[in-house]
């Protein structure tokens, strides 16, 4: 599977803009749009952990757990940059990494697929996530940001808890602890923690929390 290392996380039905400049990259999506319209289109996102992504270096920073990107539509711009839109398909772990043979390649891995199971006392989980997001959006919308109360929650414990995940304003690493989790309820579990806090949080705070934990939902390479 071609690999796009990034600085955020992506996680299963999350839609997000992707501006692909680098030549490695704009390989990548040449060589995936010369497939069949009804081919699988899709590649490996996973998060850088530290620094930026810098050729050789890159698969000693990168997460071991990433997600699929199923390519939506793909936009060419004139001075040879793409646009895309994907979506967030199934979680996967890399289990091998294949360096490219030169400098403007980019990585590819062998991967397993990663089950996505529910877990004991999802359902309960789910009740108390979404109770508290609401009032978590509130908060974030009082203190600026609207964007957060306005996302539509699903009512299966699963789809809720990547929707959760992918809206939450926190550190990537806690994006990426989401990302892994063994089923959804630890997923959950996890969420409803890390809401409470936030949620104290900007209760205390007058401004927003600080800016690197903001997502815009546009990442760059």
């Amino acid at each position: 599977m071609p690999l796009f290392p990034l600085g955020t996380v992506l996680f299963p039905g999350m839609v997000v803009t992707l501006s692909i400049f680098e030549e490695r990259y704009r390989r990548l999506v040449a060589d995936l749009l010369e497939e069949p319209e009804d081919a699988d289109r899709g590649f490996g996102v996973v998060a850088i952990r530290l620094g930026r992504e810098v050729g050789s270096g890159t698969p000693h920073r990168m997460a071991s757990v990433g997600c699929v990107a199923e390519l939506q539509r793909a936009q060419h711009h004139d001075d040879g940059r793409y646009t895309l839109t994907v979506s967030g398909g199934s979680r996967f772990r890399t289990d091998e990494l294949f360096e490219p043979d030169d400098p403007d390649g980019y990585l590819r891995a062998s991967v397993t697929v990663l089950p996505d199971a529910v877990g004991d006392n999802a359902d309960a989980l789910a009740e108390v996530v979404a109770r508290r997001f609401k009032r978590y959006g509130e908060r974030l919308a009082a203190a600026g940001i609207a964007a957060v109360a306005s996302v539509e929650l699903p009512s299966d414990p699963l789809r809720l808890s990547y929707a959760v995940a992918g809206a939450l304003l926190v550190d990537p690493g806690d994006k990426q602890r989401l990302l892994q989790a063994e089923h959804a309820a630890a997923r959950l579990a996890d969420e409803a923690e890390l809401l409470a806090g936030e949620s104290r949080l900007l209760k205390s705070l007058r401004t927003l929390p600080a800016g690197q934990f903001l997502d815009t939902g546009v990442s760059l390479n």
